[in-house]
């Protein structure tokens, strides 16, 4: 009996011990590995795939030419008849090269679904010479408002009712902007033989990498500039979403996007006759990561969630840099702006806990900067740490 007895405990001291160094040596283990909240670890570590418009293109190609086939028409069989110079080339490659973003399929690739146009300039008796005239004259009024998005836009209405056969992009040399700074320059060959030149506002600093627009709008009045060389996207002074403030409606959009992944923290003070709001954000911005600081400023009397945005009176020296782990992905030096922003192309985006935000915002007013100081302090999450050197604010997030 003792025999049998002393059998049982080896074998429940084995069965305790045995499953309890099992545990300590390979469970952990396999849950990073296989469970709901190693995955997560995963992702946060490692990120996630970049999933850019080339890739998109590349479905939305095959769904069309499924609808061709199934259809029996010729609608969305071709492509445009695109062709790109050695200088773009060389630069889409780059970009491709380091990131998931291939610009020179985006380029080149764009199914040509002009069949509607070409059965209606067939069919109608309308002289798209005329047509296009009439847009043009338009399109140099926005030009003389300063209105170039407008304007652009309006060329390439024109120029598509007309039926576009052939594109060449190409780039000059534009001394007047330095010495080894290019123009994007675009050559369209429309259905009636006639060739119109788009002189659309990229410029590309070879020296640099930076590509960029006029009167700091951004490339193509789009608002935003791109440094090829660091593959980042950043917002111009003059950008057109200075026009509009800021309201939560913006953020609540990007929350319920798929595109966008962020988090973001509103400090709100009071200084001088206006109620002010200096906004941080971090995380994923559809197939980039990014960071950004916005101030802006209303009537204290204001109801709502509204916000101007400030006037150049108002501007503040910031910097900007963005972590994820040792690894820097975004680093903006000082310099003054209403929205300092970046925004990083890679292989890979990631999510906004696993990224860290350094910045620091330089006020002119002793009692300014010590009511940003107080709502930092104040505010309910407490995960913002920051630190002051005279007049510099230095903030961890």
């Amino acid at each position: 009996m003792k025999k049998v007895l002393a059998v049982i405990m080896s074998l429940v001291i084995s069965l305790s011990v045995c499953p309890a160094a099992f545990a300590g040596k390979s469970a952990s283990e396999n849950r990073t590995e296989k469970t709901a909240y190693g995955l997560f670890d995963n992702i946060e570590q490692n990120g996630l795939p970049a999933v850019t418009p080339n890739v998109a293109l590349k479905v939305l190609n095959k769904i069309w030419r499924l609808f061709g086939i199934i259809t029996g028409t010729v609608f969305f069989q071709k492509n445009w008849e695109i062709t790109v110079d050695e200088t773009i080339t060389g630069l889409c490659k780059y970009i491709s090269d380091m990131s998931a973003l291939d610009v020179y399929y985006i380029l080149t690739e764009i199914p040509d679904i002009q069949d509607p146009q070409r059965l209606m300039t067939d069919i109608l008796p309308v002289d798209m010479v005329e047509v296009r005239a009439a847009i043009n004259d338009y399109r140099e009024k926005l030009i003389e408002q300063g209105n170039l998005f407008g304007a652009g836009i309006c060329h390439m209405i024109a120029d598509g009712l007309s039926v576009v056969e052939k594109a060449d992009i190409y780039a000059v040399k534009y001394p007047e902007k330095g010495e080894n700074v290019i123009n994007v320059m675009v050559d369209v060959t429309l259905r009636d033989g006639t060739v119109d030149t788009f002189d659309p506002p990229i410029y590309i600093d070879l020296d640099t990498g930076l590509a960029y627009g006029r009167d700091n709008k951004g490339m193509l009045s789009l608002g935003f500039d791109f440094n090829v060389y660091e593959l980042t996207s950043y917002a111009t002074i003059n950008s057109w979403q200075r026009k509009y403030g800021f309201f939560f409606g913006y953020d609540l959009f990007c929350y319920l996007s798929p595109s966008f992944n962020y988090n973001t923290r509103r400090f709100k003070f009071n200084y001088g006759d206006k109620e002010w709001m200096i906004q941080v954000w971090k995380g994923k911005y559809f197939f980039a990561t990014g960071a950004e600081i916005g101030i802006y400023n209303r009537d204290k009397k204001a109801f709502g969630t509204y916000y101007y945005c400030i006037s150049d009176d108002e501007l503040m020296t910031m910097s900007l840099t963005l972590k994820h782990g040792d690894e820097t992905l975004i680093n903006m030096p000082p310099q003054k702006q209403w929205w300092l922003n970046a925004f990083k192309v890679g292989t890979r985006v990631y999510l906004p806990r696993s990224l860290t935000e350094y910045f620091t915002i330089e006020f002119e007013d002793a009692e300014m900067m010590d009511a940003f100081v107080k709502s930092v302090n104040n505010h309910y999450r407490h995960d913002v740490q920051c630190t002051v050197d005279g007049m510099t604010v230095s903030c961890v997030w």
